[in-house]
């Protein structure tokens, strides 16, 4: 018996200690990012307008993107000013990518379309950069619209001979059902809301390879892409940043990318996110506590708040389960069994202490993600999923990191997880409302 109790002692006052710890490091990380990204939008300094716009190449690898390349051209084309040239790299399509290429495009000297066996994305844009002709070259997904001063709001940070890549502003375009619109409140109160954050100390995690501009000279330097991790812009910007190079954030320059629509396609990418992800961590493993913030804060960061974090948070989850259910437990014993042992105050209490600590760590994530929107000027509606995504979608990230966690100890091979393209995504999806509860 005291062997039994023992370990049901132990075992809940481990969980106790857990959610505790949980909803600690998630608040100190909102005050964290909130506090710096703050800082940074009270301090940022923007090129001048007139700054000269260098030549730029836009640089596309596609892949089986029938249903969307023509649009994603056909919007960097709109670019006032335009780009000296876009550069498409067909890696092996087999559903006629090209074809219909050449059929929205026509004769049009500024697009250059190349073919050549399948070889993966990191491939497709070295091939692309070799032959570019612009210092700055300007890289997107094939299934991600620009805005008209995208390409110019990205190369003018270039002004600056210190800049060797600068990340822009993704949002999700294709807000068609409760899915996408959590992650496009994903992509604001965290992924665009961190840029913003550690940009502010030279530490940006990655420029998007959905949008984002890079000096050639820099890239090459450094080797280009790579294809030995799934995440190959994270590693290229990490490379720049320890060559010594600065990379900015330009919070203006928007992006509308094709989100995943279904739970199958999200699992598949955020998969490849977070294999990549753990990837890069090992590989630049030696910049821990070296090279400034990027070493000594942000890859602990991504340690601490990616990896082990999402470990630890259904715990949080548990905890609370438990709680409630024990406090049901409590309740019928007291009511069905006997009126003596009186176990309910203490039941009672728990769940008031665990209801108080969860509230209090929604309301801290509730209020990061009001001030994320304010600083990406969206419409505040939005934040009604908010709370419905905590008890959701975050168990799908969750079970992802555990995942790609498992998959990294067993040693196995991870693909890059080719996304079906639907080709809905819009530029003006930000301006419809949310669906209707």
């Amino acid at each position: 018996d005291r062997i039994a109790f023992n370990t049901l002692y132990g075992v809940e006052a481990f969980l106790h200690f857990a959610f505790l710890l949980a909803i600690g490091l998630g608040a100190a990380r909102v005050v964290m990012i909130i506090s710096l990204a703050l800082i940074a939008r009270r301090r940022e300094r923007h090129p001048p307008a007139d700054a000269p716009m260098p030549p730029v190449s836009v640089l596309i690898a596609a892949y089986n993107e029938h249903a969307v390349i023509a649009r994603t051209v056909h919007a960097v084309l709109a670019s006032d000013p335009p780009p000296l040239e876009v550069i498409v790299v067909d890696d092996g399509s087999t559903d006629g990518t090209s074809e219909t290429l050449r059929e929205a495009v026509g004769a049009d000297s500024r697009v250059t379309l190349v073919r050549q066996t399948n070889q993966g994305k990191a491939a497709a844009l070295n091939h692309a950069l070799s032959l570019a002709h612009g210092e700055i070259v300007v890289c997107l997904d094939a299934d991600t619209l620009f805005v008209p001063d995208t390409i110019t709001r990205l190369a003018r940070h270039f002004v600056d001979a210190r800049v060797a890549a600068v990340a822009g502003n993704v949002r999700v375009g294709n807000r068609v059902n409760l899915l996408t619109y959590w992650q496009a409140i994903e992509y604001i109160s965290s992924q665009n809301l961190d840029r913003r954050a550690y940009a502010f100390l030279n530490a940006v995690p990655v420029v998007p390879g959905a949008c984002g501009a890079w000096r050639r000279s820099a890239m090459l330097a450094v080797g280009g892409l790579r294809s030995d991790t799934l995440a190959e812009d994270m590693d290229l910007t990490w490379r720049l940043r320890r060559a010594g190079w600065r990379i900015a954030n330009e919070p203006t320059a928007l992006a509308y990318t094709e989100a995943p629509e279904t739970i199958a396609a999200l699992l598949r990418q955020r998969f490849r996110w977070a294999f990549g992800t753990l990837q890069c961590l090992w590989k630049h493993r030696s910049a821990l506590g070296r090279y400034g913030a990027f070493g000594a804060l942000m890859l602990p960061s991504l340690w601490l708040f990616q990896i082990a974090f999402p470990v630890l948070s259904p715990i949080v989850d548990v905890q609370v389960l438990i709680t409630l259910v024990r406090f049901a437990q409590t309740w019928l014993s007291q009511s069905l069994l006997t009126r003596e042992w009186q176990p309910l105050p203490a039941a009672l209490a728990m769940l008031n202490h665990v209801a108080f600590m969860y509230a209090f760590f929604l309301l801290i994530e509730l209020g990061g993600a009001t001030i994320a929107f304010i600083l990406d000027k969206e419409r505040l509606r939005l934040l009604w999923w908010v709370f419905w995504q905590r008890f959701v979608y975050r168990q799908i990230m969750y079970a992802v990191v555990l995942r790609s966690v498992q998959t990294a100890i067993g040693g196995l091979r991870a693909s890059w997880g080719k996304l079906e393209r639907r080709g809905t995504a819009s530029s003006t999806a930000h301006h419809r409302p949310p669906p209707a509860r």
